[in-house]
């Protein structure tokens, strides 16, 4: 979802209100399934104090250590002419730009930061404003775009070097900084209620090392960029919580269980680190952004960010964002490098439809039903950026012609003058604790000097750069680590996912309210995730409806599920499946124009809301040949006798749109999709009832056909009716059923099947 929610925490009083603080419903957060290793390099520093500080009123700062009392005597002794800063548009610089100086003002025109902070009356600032009669209220600013603006140093910025505009952004960080202290100190403990606040999540604590990292990014980005403001004591002050602050962080250490906020950290560490003399302090913000990309529990060298013990495709988009803020902000080799293979993994999972749109796999994100291709937080800033950083994301963006880039300094101009004047009415809110920021361009911000001369020079010398791997028509197999096998040849395309999908069901954190233990996570246990041509897009491609919208994947609908698996049903109606096999054995042996993949594994017994399914052991292999003539795939099943299976069946997902067709009844209009049954020499429309002796199943999607030709004729039905995602995509899938017990439900032994999917020539 390309939105910029924020999870706020309100602040009452002491005593009185309590408010329950709950998490939105696209990103809740939750306890960590395990604590990972923690950056070495520091003194442990406790989280929470034993007992907690006196409670204060709800309208003053907190005051518990010398470095708050001297920042709020510093606070204190500023006036509202302190604050004054001379309202003036922006200008078109007299001299010329060149090329790149435009270049850098089409990215900054993709996002403004909104600056409506220069323009607030100056009233909002002093303390006496902050001590408001009922709470602590937050200055009518946001300290990290201000700190941009006085900053940005440019001819047509009016504001730069203002030291009204430095104190505003200080005055807002230094509200959050004394206040984020006083919350965190006050809650060690589920049954304490700071200021009025019990969240209930991760042991009672209001801040955990993501929320910590949020706030910390325009808190360190604030004093890198306006500290000369500061008088001597008041900087040492702020270095002084400043410094806390990072020393908690790194004591709580990554939650290790939805890397894209973990990643938090690594911006603001990487500020703190450029803003830091302190030896400890650097030493503690690169080892712990170290681990953030090189520990395989928050990044898979496969080029991915960990979620939950897997791949969500939806939440890594999340992920780029901080990631590529951190690679352009810090220039940290291990970021860039970690940057760049995820644009790669990003780009060879963009499959082109025959009208334009790339759509891609999500059968394997644990929480999550997009796929990669319409990640979360996927704004134009975003991915200019990550071609600022790696040519890996150069098809996500298209550079404008040299004529659009002479108009850029009058649009920006005029665009960030009105920006600068909306605030002129605004005044303090209450203060709440926050923790995301989507509003800075950080692509402008630290803009590489030379970008449009190496983005001109790669669209003359490697123009198939600028379109995604499928759309380059060079064939290729690429094994990415062992969670992906991704070939091109010339008539069809493939993608194998053999990789994990997220933490066991049972691990799940009791406490994890938000997502009850029936919703189950990621699906593969070693699928094929995509079948694809240049003209019909993706025929087959692994869907799935997450499990974190109100539409999730339900266990009693598996006929409906769109994705490559076995799965089956009990004779006492509890659904098993091998897509629920966290991690399977892999042997792989990929070669220039080949591949021959071998999963295997113990199909679960235990499910998500049925508890256990089997009693026995039912193992799992499937074997992938790809080659130019098309994909063979052979699954075999082998069970031990104790379980009574009523059906059993492979199942194959046939893509239909990314919306659904105009009339979606199960049985007529399928879009652009046709699927047929061929039996001896007859070709039959498939349907809802099982067919017997099925030799072959032809998929037809716009113009081109594909057959999936089975070794040996098969009992073969498609689902009762088109299944469509519900929770973030619309996409609507159809699924062939391959009943692996041959109508006669028993003790199952051993059964398989086999079958070579390619293209029909006509």
């Amino acid at each position: 979802m390309r939105r910029s929610w924020k999870f706020v925490c309100t602040v009452a009083g002491v005593v009185g209100l309590v408010s329950a603080c709950s998490p939105p419903p696209e990103r809740p957060r939750a306890e960590p399934v395990a604590k990972a290793p923690q950056p070495a390099g520091t003194p442990a520093v406790a989280a929470a104090p034993t007992a907690a500080p006196n409670p204060i009123p709800q309208n003053r700062l907190p005051q518990d250590h010398d470095y708050q009392r001297a920042l709020r005597a510093y606070l204190g002794s500023l006036t509202e002419g302190d604050y004054a800063v001379e309202q003036r548009p922006f200008v078109v610089p007299a001299a010329n730009i060149d090329n790149d100086g435009l270049c850098r003002l089409w990215v900054l025109s993709q996002h403004l930061p909104p600056i409506g902070g220069a323009s607030s009356p100056t009233s909002g600032f002093t303390l006496a404003a902050i001590e408001g009669e009922k709470s602590v209220m937050r200055p009518p600013a946001d300290a990290l775009t201000l700190a941009w603006l006085a900053g940005w140093d440019d001819p047509m910025n009016p504001y730069r070097g203002s030291l009204g505009l430095k104190r505003r952004a200080l005055a807002t960080a230094i509200v959050d900084l004394i206040m984020t202290d006083g919350l965190d100190e006050r809650s060690p403990g589920k049954d304490w209620v700071p200021y009025g606040l019990q969240t209930g999540i991760r042991e009672g604590r209001s801040s955990h090392s993501d929320c910590l990292g949020g706030t910390l990014i325009w808190l360190g980005y604030a004093y890198l960029q306006c500290r000369d403001a500061l008088p001597p004591d008041a900087r040492k002050a702020y270095e002084t919580g400043l410094n806390k602050m990072v020393r908690r962080l790194n004591a709580w250490g990554p939650t290790s269980l939805m890397t894209d906020m973990d990643l938090f950290s690594s911006v603001s560490l990487g500020y703190i680190d450029q803003a830091s003399k302190d030896p400890e302090i650097k030493r503690i913000a690169e080892a712990y952004a170290r681990n953030l990309y090189t520990d395989p529990a928050h990044f898979s060298r496969t080029g991915y960010w960990v979620d939950i013990q897997g791949y969500d495709a939806s939440y890594n988009g999340i992920s780029f964002y901080f990631a590529d803020w951190s690679a352009l902000a810090t220039r940290w080799d291990f970021v860039v490098d970690a940057v760049t293979r995820a644009y790669r993994l990003k780009a060879h999972l963009a499959l082109p439809e025959p009208g334009g749109e790339l759509i891609g796999p999500s059968h394997f994100s644990p929480r999550t039903s997009f796929d990669s291709a319409h990640d979360q937080w996927g704004y134009p800033h975003r991915n200019t950026a990550g071609s600022l950083i790696t040519d890996e994301a150069a098809y996500l963006v298209d550079v404008p012609t040299d004529e659009v880039l002479k108009g850029m300094p009058a649009k920006v101009a005029a665009d960030l003058t009105a920006s600068a004047a909306s605030g002129a009415k605004a005044g303090p809110t209450p203060w709440a604790q926050r923790h995301w920021t989507g509003e800075f361009n950080f692509g402008f911000a630290h803009y590489p000097t030379g970008y449009y001369d190496r983005r001109r020079k790669l669209e003359k010398e490697h123009p198939e750069l600028l379109k995604p791997p499928f759309a380059r028509g060079e064939r290729f197999v690429k094994q990415f680590g062992d969670d992906f096998v991704i070939a091109r040849f010339a008539d069809y395309g493939l993608v194998i996912h053999t990789g994990p999908v997220g933490v066991a069901e049972p691990d799940w954190p009791e406490r994890a309210k938000w997502m009850p233990r029936e919703k189950p996570f990621g699906f593969s246990g070693g699928s094929l995730s995509a079948f694809w041509t240049p003209t019909g897009g993706s025929l087959l491609l692994g869907r799935r409806g997450g499990a974190q919208g109100e539409v999730y994947d339900r266990y009693d609908q598996w006929r409906l599920w769109p994705f490559h698996a076995v799965t089956g049903e009990t004779s006492a109606g509890k659904t098993f499946t091998s897509g629920r096999i966290l991690r399977p054995t892999v042997k792989s042996d990929v070669g220039k124009e080949r591949a021959t993949i071998d999963v295997e594994g113990v199909i679960p017994r235990t499910y998500a809301g049925q508890g256990d399914a089997l009693v026995g052991d039912i193992r799992y292999q499937r074997r992938f040949e790809a080659r130019e003539s098309g994909l063979r795939i052979e699954t075999r099943i082998r069970g031990d006798g104790k379980d009574t299976i009523a059906e059993l069946c492979e199942t194959i997902p046939v893509f239909i749109a990314s919306s659904p067709p105009p009339d979606s009844s199960p049985s007529k209009q399928m879009g652009p999709v046709e699927i047929r049954f061929r039996r001896g020499d007859a070709w039959a429309e498939g349907g809802a009832e099982y067919q017997d002796n099925v030799e072959a199943v032809r998929v037809k999607r716009f113009t081109q056909t594909i057959e999936i030709t089975f070794e040996k004729p098969q009992r073969v039905k498609l689902s009762p009716a088109n299944w469509t995602d519900q929770y973030q995509s619309r996409a609507t899938c159809r699924t062939i059923l391959i009943d692996l017990l041959r109508g006669d439900p028993a003790r199952i032994k051993e059964t398989s099947v086999a079958y070579t999917i390619a293209v029909v020539k006509e």
